[in-house]
């Protein structure tokens, strides 16, 4: 299990030399956590937000250890993080190598994109993503970790109103470029309700897709859910809602996703209240399906000091 387990070890919540913003790292590290090698999780100064975590202006990239072992040893690297376990801002960098390169469609506005990779080879695996730009619709992934060329790369894609586009191939001398497609999506209705209503006044609901099969299909074991926003719905006096989302296919099927819910303040977005789906077992979340034909119930608890 590492040297550092749920509260046993060195790095343990709250105790040794890792704990919560003090020390050498924060979220309860040191060497290894979640019973990891020497990796950590959750470093730096990324820390938590509204909504879902670990979107891509905090995630700066993360290395796993051990010759593609991908569950020995995960550092996730904030843009002002911890790199490596050791130090802040020493974390290996991918860079320039075999030329290999993503283009998004024409007709997809390439800054409502999101491009995910995960780089395969001696060093074992990086996973980051691409900063996307509003001029610009060819991304070139960096493909050398550590001084060492990348022999695989995969990729996971997401545009709005498409399927989630996945590529998965060598990396060649020679470099390559690989077109994204986007497939259309098939839209579904999602009727909600809040309760107790007052609590919604002067709020707004907001629905994320957790894509669970991304990890899987990337090889990652321990780490963060790619999720993307599926978009806002007002509410009226009684908490109900209605929105279209989309019925992702995925690439293991419907199910293998979920839809997050979050009530915001409908004026800073702020997170106003918690929220957990009635039968969800206290969570916010339920499972992705190709259509929802009965009303999604949620409760709305204020927020805990």
């Amino acid at each position: 299990m590492g040297c550092g387990v749920w509260g046993m070890g060195c790095g343990v919540w709250g105790v040794g030399c890792g704990v919560w913003g003090v020390g050498c790292g924060v979220w309860g590290m040191g060497y290894g956590v979640w019973g990891m090698g020497y990796g950590v999780w959750g470093v730096g100064y990324g820390g938590e937000r509204d909504g879902p975590q670990m979107e891509a202006s905090n995630l700066e990239g993360f290395l796993t250890r051990g010759g593609g072992g991908m569950n020995k040893g995960v550092v996730w690297v904030f843009a002002l993080g911890l790199a490596s376990g050791v130090a802040y801002g020493q974390g290996p960098r991918p860079v320039a190598g075999v030329r290999m390169v993503v283009r998004v469609p024409g007709n997809v506005a390439p800054e409502t994109a999101e491009i995910r990779y995960f780089l395969i080879g001696e060093f074992g695996g990086y996973g980051s993503f691409m900063r996307m730009t509003a001029d610009a619709w060819s991304y070139e992934i960096p493909t050398v970790v550590d001084g060492k060329q990348a022999a695989e790369v995969k990729v996971v894609a997401y545009m709005p109103g498409c399927e989630f586009e996945v590529l998965d191939w060598k990396v060649e001398q020679a470099g390559t470029e690989k077109a994204l497609t986007c497939r259309p999506v098939v839209m579904t209705r999602l009727r909600g309700r809040i309760s107790p209503a007052e609590m919604t006044r002067g709020t707004v609901v907001q629905v994320y897709y957790m894509a669970n099969w991304a990890n899987r299909f990337m090889g990652i074991f321990d780490g963060p859910v790619m999720t993307v926003p599926l978009g806002t719905a007002e509410l009226d006096a009684t908490g109900a809602f209605e929105m279209s989302v989309p019925a992702f296919k995925g690439k293991d099927g419907n199910g293998d996703g979920q839809l997050e819910f979050y009530l915001n303040d409908g004026k800073d977005e702020k997170q106003a209240a918690e929220l957990t789906v009635t039968g969800g077992g206290g969570a916010n979340f339920l499972s992705a399906k190709s259509e929802y034909a009965e009303e999604v119930e949620l409760v709305a608890e204020r927020l805990k000091e």
